[in-house]
């Protein structure tokens, strides 16, 4: 990389290492799209999934076909004129979650999935499906308020950590939008610092060989030449992969 590059990068690295800060508020639904449930007993708050075309109470743990929430909050709700779709059903924004207390009590920002009790959601801790995130902390079955963001959660990426390359999978830690920014930058500045060192070295590579052959009698001289270069290369990569990583981590 050119030292004008480096530089930008590592100021926009400082840019975005400020934290943001931002006040969480509780925002109902604006749309919901109006259902028929299959089965009775639905309540507010459960869980619903798509299996086989049909809507259906998200009938296991961790349902990979979780899709949204029974709601009665909406702004606004698209059904059919003829009554013949009475639920609504939550995709964003937060909305009142059934929960028990399988996955062990409840806090503030913890993942909700759902658990094998058909339409309730639990503690999530495990990669999955998850609904959203809880609002409120309980150590009791019932009703809590959950921000919407039905995803895939990928626990491999540890706590406090996410894979550069898989974003957002861990959006429990992405706790400020500056995050997911250095995130996305993070990941640019990797798979750039890949591409430009596989390309210097093809084409250190190649010089070196046409050198050669121009002057069969410096060999050594351009094969050292060629090791220094790829050397010199390497080393710049690795230079960006860790820029990378602390465009990351700051």
């Amino acid at each position: 990389m050119k030292l004008p590059i480096i530089l930008s990068l590592v100021l926009l690295t400082v840019i975005l290492a400020t934290p943001v800060y931002a006040v969480e508020t509780t925002q109902l639904p604006d749309v919901a799209s109006g259902i028929t449930v299959e089965g009775d007993h639905v309540q507010i708050g459960h869980l619903i999934s798509l299996k086989e075309g049909l809507y259906v109470l998200s009938p296991q743990a961790h349902d990979r076909d979780v899709i949204g929430v029974v709601t009665d909050d909406a702004a606004m709700v698209v059904s059919a004129d003829d009554g013949s779709t009475p639920y609504a059903l939550a995709k964003t924004g937060s909305a009142d979650v059934l929960v028990n207390m399988a996955g062990g009590a409840i806090g503030v920002g913890d993942f909700i999935v759902a658990s094998n009790t058909p339409g309730v959601g639990m503690k999530g801790e495990q990669s999955g499906m998850v609904v959203g995130q809880a609002l409120a902390a309980t150590t009791s079955e019932g009703l809590i308020p959950v921000a919407l963001n039905i995803q895939f959660y990928s626990s491999d990426a540890g706590a406090g950590t996410a894979s550069i390359f898989n974003i957002p999978i861990n959006m429990k830690n992405l706790d400020s939008p500056s995050k997911l920014i250095k995130s996305i930058l993070a990941a640019i500045v990797a798979l750039t610092s890949v591409f430009l060192t596989f390309r210097s070295v093809g084409r250190a590579m190649r010089s070196g060989i046409d050198a050669s052959g121009r002057n069969p009698l410096a060999g050594k001289i351009i094969t050292a030449s060629i090791v220094l270069n790829l050397v010199i290369i390497v080393i710049s990569g690795l230079f960006g992969l860790g820029l990378a990583y602390l465009i990351f981590v700051i």
